[in-house]
This record gives C-alpha cells, structure tokens and sequence, in this order.
C-alpha cells in the first residue's frame, strides 16, 4: 500500500527555434517499512531539421543495394530532400528511483535508481553534415574572377536574400565540369574527388541506460561513511560522436584499403563510390558501457566539515574515429575521459573570533574561514597513430585516409617529469605494418600525465548591518605549483611525437568581493 507524499509535477519544455517539444512527469510515494519510491516518464519529440530557404539544399547521401556495407556505398547516392531525415527522432525515457532507511534509525540507508536518458541530435549535429554536398554549392566564394591576385571582395550586398547580390561563378565550362549537366546519376561529379557528408535518414537517438545504488551508514555522530556503486550502458551511438567540440559527426565510409598501393606518389584514392571522395557518414553503431566504485567518508564537527572520497572507474566505448569504419567494435576500448583512479578531498572551517564577536577585536578576528580542494586523478588514454600521407611512409592501409595505427612491441611509457619533456616512448617500440594493413596497436592503451592540484581560499565575511553581509576572498589555485602536463602528442609523423604539448596554468590567485542581503 503506497500513500502519494509529494503529489505529481510535470515540466514542458519547448525550443521555439527546433520547433521541438519534451514532457516529463514525475510522481513520489511512500511505502510501509520506511521505503519511498519516485517513478518519473519523460518524453521528447527531437525535431525534424528544415529549410523555409529555397536556396538551403539538404543533399544527403544514402546507400544502395547489396549485401555488405561496401556494396551499398558503391551503390549508394546523393539527393535533395525537404527535411534532413525521414521521421522525426523520438526519445521515451522511464525512471524509477528508492531510499529504504534499513532499520528504521537513520543510521543505514540504501538508495538505489534506474533511468534512461536520451541524447539530442541537436538539428546543427544533423544538417551540418550537409554542408557542401551536391546540389549545394561545392565552394561558396566571394572572390573576384577580375580582380589583381584574386583578392576577395568586401563590398556592401544588393539584396537581404542569397546570394546577396553577388553572382556565384559557374560549374559549367571548368575542367570539374565542361559541359552541362555537371551531376552525374549518383549525385556528384566522377573524378572531382569531393567530400560530402550523410546521415542515416532513419537515425535514432543514442540512449544511456543508467542504475545507481548507495549504502550509507552513520559511524559517528558527525561522521558518515558511504559506498557508491553507478554504472551505464548506452546504445545507439554515432560514429567519431567522442571527438570534442565537433557539431558534425560521421567516419569515412567511402574508402579502399590497399588502394594506392603500386600507384605513382601523391596518387588520389580510388574510392568505392567514384563519383565522390571521402564521405563522412553518422550511423548508429557505436556502444559504450560505464562502471565506478566510489568510497566516501564525510564529517561536520562545529564550525567545519571534510570530505574524503576516492573512485575506482572504467569507460569504454567504440565511439571515435578508427582507421576503418569496418567493424568499429574491434577498437573497443576507454573512453576519452576515462580515469580509472580519482581521488578528492574538500574541506571548510570557519574560525570562531575572538570576544565572541563583539566590538572591534571581535569583529575583526570573527568571520574568517578557510576552505579547498585537493584532486587526484589518472591522465586521460591516447592512442599512437600516423598522420602522414602514403607516399610520405603513413596511411598503412593504403586508402588515402590519413590515420592509420602502428604496429607496437610494448605498451610500456615514461613516466617521468624528463621523459614528459624529452619522449615517453624508446626507439623502436613502433614499426610500420605491411603495406595495405593496419598495425596491431590496441586502441587507447597509453595514458596522458596525472593531474594534481590543490586549491585553497581564505574569506571573510562582515555583516555591515543585520542584513548586509560583505565578503571578501584570497583564492589561490594550484597552491603547490604543480606542473600538469597534459596531451603526448601521439602523432608518429610529428616532430614533438611522445612529448607534453601544454600544460595547465601554475599558480595564481586572485582577490574578490561581493554583497549579499
């Protein structure tokens, strides 16, 4: 038997902008035995991306027939539709949520949940993909075909539309294209070489099945000890979806290992679909899973508190960009941001003054305080790969991609603040793999340099009048002026290969103030 104790809340969202609307619901009970349970139901239409433009073309490449992905790339074709995907991408995510006090005496708890939650392709994730495909504009310029060295021209338009009063120059008549129509059956133009973009017309959102459980149990009377276990499993990733700080996603699927091999240097690529060049496609085939061990211990005695906890973790996924886009699961491995060991310790104390606060002494000794943070963590996972072009000694496989893994004798790396500084990697511990294969490297094996800091502020807060409070804070971060080198490069054909490339900022402070009433 379950009596309602919060009542029922629902929230609307609505993007004006991506015409795109979500509802979530959520309703509390309490239950017998000191047990409450949330249940909660959100539902979001994701929007179908569109042009009101009749100068926007939403060129999508889509597959063909045939058994095997290859088959359907070399079959494959571009075309301009009215919306960037077939149906509008649709998001049906439950939740389910328990706190049980065990004995009845606030001394041992259990808390637990399970929901599921959806990412949104966002319509610049979806229709950047688009970008210069045919029947678009292959490459919008504003150069003038007259002027002295080609120089562009900045000049006030004619018009509020596109093209703005400027003539675009023409295909027609170029060597891409000497007489019209320039477009071949397929979409695009045979031996230009072009890159395009597509997307699974029928592509879903990704979808994170998350479950948490905790036990706490109070030790003392200010002292609280707490294991957390979390884990997450999601589906329906998209390819090269890792990458930071990208609105468009997609991976090569347009390519011929073993290709080059035997032609003349600086050969261009035969590709599976001739009448394009690299084409960069989102598809959901990606997964990625989470587990995490967290241990916590927590007090607040008087005036102060201190927080303890360390994390035992693992994020693996299939997610980046691999030097095929066959069989992306083969790279499965840690994720980007994965950091197997985090520890963390957060503390505040606030001195009591002198006189009991009263007159001068007192409110000059009263009100300080002192808090910071001190992180541990293992540096991120890189991957050692080539850059170089075919005929330059890189792109192993020999399909005009330049990314490409070695082969690797030992996974073993420096560690040292010299070894950060000089190379990670002895001689020899990478070799090329033979021509038209790619290297036995296993993906992001090597780790990037620890981070360590700790951050301290000291503050003083002066109450001017009963509801006038004035503080006025000395921050001070990377106290101890640790270096944090951060990202190896892990490009073999660089010149700095296996060294540091940046750093995080080392100590600095700063002094601030601020109001509150």
């Amino acid at each position: 038997m379950y009596n309602p104790i919060a009542g029922q809340q629902q929230l609307w969202d609505w993007n004006a902008a991506s015409k795109t609307w979500g509802l979530f619901v959520e309703d509390t009970w309490k239950a017998r035995r000191n047990l409450t349970l949330t249940l909660g139901f959100r539902f979001d239409d994701q929007g179908n991306p569109y042009s009101r433009s009749t100068s926007t073309v939403f060129g999508n490449f889509y597959l063909g027939t045939g058994s095997t992905l290859d088959q359907r790339v070399a079959t494959g074709f571009a075309k301009p539709t009215h919306n960037a995907v077939n149906d509008s991408p649709k998001a049906y995510t439950p939740r389910l949520a328990a706190a049980w006090d065990i004995n009845g005496k606030g001394d041992w708890v259990l808390r637990g949940g399970f929901g599921t939650y959806s990412n949104w392709l966002t319509p610049a994730n979806i229709q950047e993909e688009f970008r210069g495909n045919p029947p678009g504009l292959i490459l919008p310029t504003f150069f003038a075909a007259n002027a002295p060295g080609n120089r562009p021209v900045f000049v006030q338009g004619t018009s509020s539309k596109p093209p703005f009063g400027f003539t675009f120059p023409a295909l027609a008549g170029t060597a891409l294209c000497p007489t019209a129509p320039c477009l071949d059956p397929a979409g695009g133009i045979v031996g230009a070489g072009l890159s395009i973009g597509g997307i699974d017309p029928n592509i879903v959102s990704p979808t994170a099945y998350i479950f948490a459980a905790a036990l706490e149990h109070k030790l003392t009377s200010h002292l609280v000890a707490s294991v957390l276990y979390s884990g997450s499993h999601t589906s329906n990733l998209v390819g090269n979806g890792n990458a930071g700080g990208l609105v468009s996603y997609g991976v090569d699927i347009n390519a011929v290992p073993g290709d080059l091999i035997g032609k003349p240097p600086n050969s261009a690529p035969t590709r599976l679909n001739p009448s394009f060049g690299a084409i960069a496609y989102t598809q959901n085939d990606r997964v990625a899973n989470y587990n995490g061990v967290t241990f916590d211990l927590r007090s607040r005695v008087g005036r102060g508190f201190v927080d303890a906890s360390y994390t035992r973790s693992s994020s693996q996924d299939d997610a980046s960009r691999f030097p095929t886009a066959i069989n992306p699961h083969q790279y499965y491995g840690p994720s980007p941001w994965d950091v197997p060991n985090r520890f963390s310790l957060s503390f505040n104390y606030e001195l009591p003054g002198l006189n009991h606060g009263q007159g001068f002494v007192g409110r000059a000794s009263g009100g300080w305080g002192l808090s910071g943070t001190s992180i541990y963590q293992t540096g991120y996972p890189f991957t050692v790969f080539t850059g170089a072009s075919f005929s330059a000694g890189g792109d192993y496989n020999a399909d005009g991609d330049n990314y490409d893994y070695p082969n690797v004798t030992s996974y073993q790396q420096g560690t040292s603040r010299k070894a950060y500084t000089t190379g990670v990697f002895n001689a020899g511990q990478f070799t090329t793999p033979a021509q038209g294969t790619e290297g036995n490297e296993k993906f992001h094996q090597f780790r990037n340099p620890a981070f360590i800091q700790t951050d301290t502020t000291v503050y003083k807060n002066t109450h001017l009048t009963e509801r006038l409070n004035f503080q006025i804070r000395f921050e001070f971060f990377n106290l101890f002026n640790h270096p944090n080198f951060q990202n190896i490069q892990g490009d073999l054909s660089a010149g700095n290969f296996g060294k540091v490339t940046a750093q995080t900022l080392p100590r600095w402070w700063q002094i601030g103030g601020k109001l509150t009433f």
